[in-house]
């Protein structure tokens, strides 16, 4: 059996020829509440703060070994929480530089912003400036203050109780199952080395933490 193929005319040819379809914008914003969107703002702000001061924390406390006091970390915790305050007044600035340069016509990408984006870049805008607003009036509450500082306090001692309950318990949950904990120092020879161990680990601790400060000033001063 023959097959006969016809050739398409050029008429018919051009007119399936389809048209080359125009780039979609970005797809709708759906807006959460403003009062939702300030509460998550608030979280992430207060918690660099308290990353902040938990490693001062644990440099202090355990790189230098001096005893905790919360009015010794009240500098460090206002010393954040200007930084914050500041990166949420820049923030609230860029965007509305951006919302006053915006282009007619639709977004290509998720740095183009034109007329339509002038919702959504007033919204961040709206709620930059109501966290820096709330940081600003909560900061001159001593207590407040304080009570961050407990948080990071809390964070600090999370952290430094489970490098010890690692460096204390770690030798006998790697050993036999019939091993059992000594009852008493005598029992235990090796006690002494583990605690020497132990001490390094905490001094390498405290340096991590100073390190990562010095890192997160940088990116700060970068941004």
């Amino acid at each position: 059996m023959m097959f006969r193929w016809r050739r398409k005319s050029r008429t018919s040819s051009t007119s399936q020829q389809t048209k080359p379809k125009k780039k979609a914008g970005l797809p709708p914003v759906i807006f959460p509440e403003l009062s939702e969107a300030i509460d998550d703002g608030l979280l992430l702000a207060l918690r660099i703060v308290r990353l902040d001061v938990k490693n001062a924390i644990i440099k202090r406390t355990v790189g230098e070994k001096v005893p905790f006091a919360a009015a010794d970390y009240r500098e460090a915790a206002n010393a954040s929480l200007d930084r914050v305050l500041k990166e949420l007044r820049y923030s609230a600035e860029r965007v509305a530089g951006v919302r006053d340069r915006a282009r007619p016509g639709r977004s290509l990408s998720a740095h183009d912003y034109r007329h339509a984006d002038i919702e959504t870049l007033s919204f961040r805008e709206r709620a930059s400036q109501a966290v820096s607003e709330r940081i600003e009036s909560e900061r001159e509450d001593e207590a407040y203050v304080d009570g961050l500082i407990e948080q990071a306090r809390a964070d600090a001692w999370a952290e430094i109780s489970a490098h010890i309950e690692h460096e204390l318990l770690d030798p006998w949950s790697k050993g036999s199952p019939r091993m059992q904990l000594p009852t008493s120092p005598e029992d235990d020879p090796e006690r002494g080395e583990r605690f020497d161990d132990l001490e390094k680990e905490l001094r390498k601790l405290a340096r991590e933490a100073k390190i990562q400060e010095r890192r997160d000033a940088k990116q700060r001063e970068r941004s």
